[in-house]
């Protein structure tokens, strides 16, 4: 059967929820005794198909090193057959994240024998792009933009955030523009 904690209306075999309005949260907690001296401690959900084949389930895992878990790793791990896979994704205390790697050296770290990154658009007219803010001299701010549909279309632009200006551009037609956003030539400078 199904089991609701705080609803009396069950949609699934696990139902948890907080009906009172307002601000509050509803959690589901797992977790043990605090022991300084436990090495390599797991907590994990699992989903997926029957347990006893293990066919095939997603666990998420978190892990610590030692007895705290100040250190703990959020981990992604696939399961097909019985056999556990690398872990998918990993999350590590201090917010870096890796798909592919288990232990990221940046804020996203991609590893796998292929590694593309896609960034894809769906509305029509938006871009597709990346963005870098950084701090230079004690000020926050966009600073640059690479990606298509900025100002320019479907060319890839290097776009100034800072102060709103395309600054270089690659046609389809492999024509570049450096200052404009129409290159006429192999490579077209305005402005210099």
């Amino acid at each position: 059967g199904n089991v609701g904690i705080g609803t009396s209306t069950v949609i699934a075999k696990l139902h948890v929820a907080e009906e009172t309005v307002g601000t509050g949260r509803t959690d589901i907690r797992i977790s043990r005794s605090v022991d300084s001296s436990a090495v390599n401690r797991k907590f994990a959900l699992i989903m997926g198909t029957n347990a006893s084949n293990l066919g095939s389930t997603w666990r998420m895992e978190t892990e610590s090193s030692t007895g705290y878990n100040d250190n703990a790793t959020l981990n992604w791990i696939h399961n097909g057959g019985g056999t556990d896979k690398s872990p998918a994704m990993s999350i590590l205390h201090g917010g870096n994240v890796g798909i592919g790697t288990a232990s990221p050296a940046q804020k996203l770290h991609v590893q796998g024998t292929t590694s593309t990154i896609r960034v894809q658009s769906t509305n029509s007219g938006s871009n597709a792009s990346i963005w870098f803010n950084s701090n230079v001299g004690g000020t926050q701010a966009n600073r640059w933009e690479i990606g298509t549909n900025i100002s320019a279309g479907g060319d890839l632009e290097v776009y100034d955030r800072l102060n709103g200006a395309s600054r270089m551009v690659i046609e389809p037609s492999g024509n570049v523009g450096i200052g404009t956003i129409n290159p006429t030539s192999a490579l077209m400078v305005a402005g210099g």
